[in-house]
């Protein structure tokens, strides 16, 4: 068993034994841009002493290190995102998968059941055929037969609705949000938005990756920085929302749920922006991007086995709503092949993105 598969196991034996405390814990957690780094704000939240939280948070943690972070404003940082599909020659999957995980930029990556490999890469906004000659090139030699490349705004995590429990349906009261995918007309000016940062706050986000919580002194440790140096960086990141704070937890058991990554194709832009806000209210969604040159919406989700009737059946009733046009891809993922990496700050040399050169046969 790999060790994403045994986090996953630990994970959710723990998440049957989770209290409505710990539940409001974790959604408040979620709701605070700080995420729980700022234990005095979740408190102030939940109207609850310190050390309350403080236990709550502590027995979290050990379920499987929850609080990690995500990097929602990848235009922020001068990247452009990619959603990638990938078909593999048959039998090189696992030679496909491997060449692409030790690319620079790349964010997330998995293997289908089809053995078709969906991943995500976040390069240089001014460089974006580089991703294009890296699957050519391993397309010329034959390790993979085809792809797909569509560009995606920053992804969106929705809130956790649910018991967490396998078939039941009670849910949390926490109001959904009902956000609109932005028309590539109304995207912000990337060179307005890529100022204010520099390769320390990329290393400094490196760290919090590996661990929401990890504490000032230890960043500082780790990078050579003086504590004070990391608190103020880190006040700047996230009144900049260069970072977000996510749960690293699962809402269902892996071994008695499906993960899916599908790419829905809407009819128009108001039709993707209503098809957004009902796959956002979706106990099952776990992340989410809206594609910025078609009406298209890239999801990620975990279904358990109690309820995939239930999540097609909702799927179906948006065809017969007019929302969703065509659905481009609908992979089974395997959970054991699941990979996330943060962004390359190596590559952020004098305030510039660069890109490494392609290997050469």
């Amino acid at each position: 068993m790999s060790n994403v598969e045994a986090a996953l196991t630990r994970s959710a034996a723990a998440y049957r034994s989770l209290t409505p405390l710990l539940l409001d814990v974790v959604c408040a957690i979620w709701s605070d841009r700080w995420g729980g780094r700022n234990i005095s704000r979740v408190c102030r939240r939940l109207r609850l002493p310190s050390s309350t939280v403080t236990r709550a948070i502590r027995r979290l943690e050990r379920i499987a290190q929850p609080l990690t972070v995500a990097i929602p404003a990848t235009m922020s940082l001068g990247l452009a995102r990619l959603a990638v599909d990938i078909e593999p020659q048959p039998g090189r999957t696992r030679e496909c998968f491997e060449l692409m995980v030790g690319r620079p930029f790349w964010q997330s990556m998995a293997v289908c059941a089809d053995w078709h490999i969906s991943c995500f890469f976040a390069v240089p906004e001014k460089e974006p055929k580089w991703l294009t000659s890296v699957l050519e090139d391993a397309a010329s030699r034959g390790v993979l037969k085809s792809y797909r490349v569509i560009p995606v705004c920053d992804p969106i995590y929705p809130p956790p609705r649910t018991r967490l429990k396998p078939g039941s349906s009670e849910r949390l009261n926490t109001a959904p949000l009902k956000p609109t995918p932005p028309h590539p007309t109304n995207i912000e000016s990337k060179e307005d938005l890529s100022r204010g940062f520099d390769d320390v706050d990329l290393r400094l986000i490196e760290q919090l990756e590996l661990d929401g919580r990890m504490s000032g002194a230890r960043i500082a440790k780790t990078l050579g920085l003086s504590r004070a140096a990391v608190s103020t960086r880190i006040r700047k990141i996230i009144k900049m929302r260069m970072i977000g704070f996510r749960l690293r937890l699962l809402p269902f058991p892996p071994s008695e749920s499906n993960f899916f990554h599908t790419v829905f194709e809407a009819p128009t832009w108001d039709a993707l922006g209503e098809l957004a806000a009902l796959i956002h209210t979706l106990p099952y969604t776990l992340s989410y991007s809206a594609s910025w040159l078609s009406p298209a919406l890239v999801v990620r989700s975990q279904v358990p086995a109690s309820h995939t009737s239930y999540y097609h059946d909702t799927l179906s009733s948006a065809v017969e709503r007019g929302l969703i046009r065509n659905m481009l891809e609908n992979r089974l993922l395997v959970p054991s092949t699941i990979r996330n990496q943060s962004v390359c700050p190596e590559y952020f040399v004098g305030g510039l993105w660069k890109t490494p050169p392609l290997p050469t046969n």
